[in-house]
């Protein structure tokens, strides 16, 4: 240190108190940097320190002037350093510790409550929204199974229409004994219609959907005979059946069975007898032809 001499030969004491003055507050400034137990350590370093400082540049100088200095860096360092103001310190930095522990496990409470509260958002969020998407299925489900349905009646009724509208044999299963064709057996006589036959008691069936205008034996050689109009000045007649499933006025649809199979009137063993007019009642036409002209094949005709 630097030590300047009066024209008297003492030392400058302002300039050693200055110098005191700043390695005091340098010293001070460290010192509340450390905690309490380092600051308890320090106080002691401090007063040395200072001390030998004041001391160094006494000896340069004035006793009294050095000892004064060091007296008020030990009595000031004492103070700061002093076992009661360390326990205050240690305390309150204890307490300063266990209130950021508290403020830091509050503040994870909080975020775990508020990543469980999210977690719990999501986890609703994807439930609605799965309820939402299987909803979405049934109903798309639900529409498809009514289009579905909607299309097979559509199908069904157009089935139906073409149906009632077509002409089938009067006979599921058959073979034929007889066409329309003259013969002699068993009496010389034009056969105006096509004989269809299967076991007695066989369901016949309508070639076409119509509305019944004759049911019964009329004594005219047909024996049980239903007779049935078609519109379109179209009749059909199926005659010898054993017995009759339809009645007169009764509309029929196409392929119902509206008699069976047996040798009533003008026969000589079980069959059917087919005949179709055309124009007016009683005018017989070749059935295998008319048959023909709509899909219906009889090849041995």
């Amino acid at each position: 240190m630097h030590q300047r001499n009066t024209p008297e030969g003492q030392t400058d004491r302002p300039v050693i108190k200055n110098r005191a003055a700043q390695l005091r507050t340098a010293i001070q400034s460290r010192f509340n940097k450390l905690d309490t137990r380092k600051r308890v350590m320090a106080g002691g370093l401090a007063v040395a320190a200072l001390a030998a400082v004041v001391a160094t540049t006494a000896q340069s100088g004035s006793s009294s002037a050095g000892t004064e200095d060091t007296a008020a860096v030990v009595s000031y360092t004492d103070r700061a350093g002093s076992p009661e103001r360390a326990d205050r310190s240690a305390r309150e930095a204890a307490a300063a510790e266990a209130a950021a522990k508290k403020a830091k496990e509050a503040a994870e409470k909080k975020a775990e409550a508020a990543r469980k509260a999210e977690a719990a958002k999501k986890a609703e969020a994807a439930k609605k929204a799965a309820a939402a998407k299987q909803a979405a299925a049934a109903k798309k489900a639900a529409a498809a199974k009514a289009a579905a349905a909607k299309k097979a009646a559509a199908a069904k009724a157009a089935a139906a229409k073409r149906k009632a509208n077509s002409w089938v044999f009067p006979m599921a299963s058959f073979s034929v004994t007889s066409c329309y064709e003259y013969r002699t057996d068993p009496y010389p006589q034009y056969h105006k219609g096509i004989d269809f036959a299967n076991v007695a008691g066989y369901p016949i069936r309508a070639a076409k959907s119509g509305t019944v205008i004759a049911a019964g034996d009329a004594g005219d050689g047909y024996g049980n005979k239903v007779v049935i109009s078609h519109g379109n000045s179209t009749w059909t007649l199926y005659g010898h059946a054993s017995r009759l499933a339809v009645r007169v006025g009764q509309h029929v649809q196409t392929g119902q069975t509206i008699s069976y199979e047996g040798s009533t009137g003008d026969s000589t063993g079980p069959h059917l007898h087919f005949e179709v007019w055309r124009g007016s009642q009683w005018n017989q036409i070749n059935p295998a032809g008319f048959l023909r002209s709509h899909g219906v094949n009889v090849r041995s005709c």
